[in-house]
Order: structure tokens, then sequence, then C-alpha cells
């Protein structure tokens, strides 16, 4: 089965850098968008090499199956989202879902997240759509520090 989004046309809105789950690398990612705005996310490099997958991953498809979720997640969850096999795949999603806040590190569990806040991160997307459909310059998002703790 290939994968629905190869044929699709994708406007990035972000390119940014996070850092890896386990902190032994810097991974690129972008968040974009389709020809109809619907949000995607996805890892486009990794500093440290070794295989990913580069697929577009729907922010609905992530939201749906988080919503299913009961309790505290690991990267394993994600797994389903990707053609790919690798195993580095989902927990490279994670990672850029920790950095843009759809997930939290858990506080009931060691290894485990929680869902992040989507609205936040949904209504900032939309802003910068909003703002490039209105011809607006729009500033590449930079790299914040991350808290230690």
């Amino acid at each position: 089965m290939k994968n629905p989004t190869e044929k699709k046309d994708f406007h990035n809105l972000v390119v940014n850098q996070c850092p890896s789950v386990s902190g032994k690398s810097t991974l690129t990612y972008h968040v974009g968008i389709d020809e109809d705005n619907r949000l995607y996310l996805r890892v486009a490099d990794n500093s440290a090499g070794g295989l990913f997958s580069k697929e577009w991953i729907a922010l609905a498809e992530i939201e749906n199956i988080l919503g299913k979720l009961i309790g505290p997640f690991t990267s394993h969850a994600l797994r389903g989202l990707f053609q790919g096999k690798s195993n580095n795949t989902p927990a490279f999603l994670l990672a850029v879902m920790l950095k843009e806040g759809l997930a939290v590190r858990s506080k009931a569990s060691k290894r485990g997240y929680e869902r992040g806040d989507f609205e936040r991160f949904t209504t900032q997307m939309q802003a910068l759509i909003d703002a490039q459909s209105e011809g607006k310059p729009v500033k590449s998002a930079k790299a914040k520090k991350e808290p230690q703790g």
C-alpha cells in the first residue's frame, strides 16, 4: 500500500529543530499544510543519521490515535501512523510533538507521555496560514531553549 500523502503537494509553515527524545541527536522537522490547509508533521533530517521515515503525518490522525488512549503513552502508540517500519520514526515524531507542545511528559509514568495542547498549536498554525494568505512576511521558527529538569 502506498502512502496516501505521497502524491499531495505540501507547503511548509514551519521548519525547526528539536532534540530527539534520547537527546543523542538533533532532528529537523516540518509543519506543513496540504491544498486544503490540513496540518501535517514530518521529520526531515536527523543529525546522527540512522533510518527513519520522512512521511507527512496528518495532525488529525495523531489526535485520533491519542484520543483512543487511556492514560500515559509511549512512542509505540504512534507506530501505526507510518507506512515505513523504522523503529526510530515514532520516537522522532514524539520528539517533535514535545517541542510543539502536542505531548508532555507524564507526571504519573516515568517513561510515559500525555496529550498536549492541540488547540493552542492549531491556533498558532492558523495564524501562520492567515498571515501567508494575506501576503504578510512570516518569521521562521527559531529554536527555543528547552527547559531544564
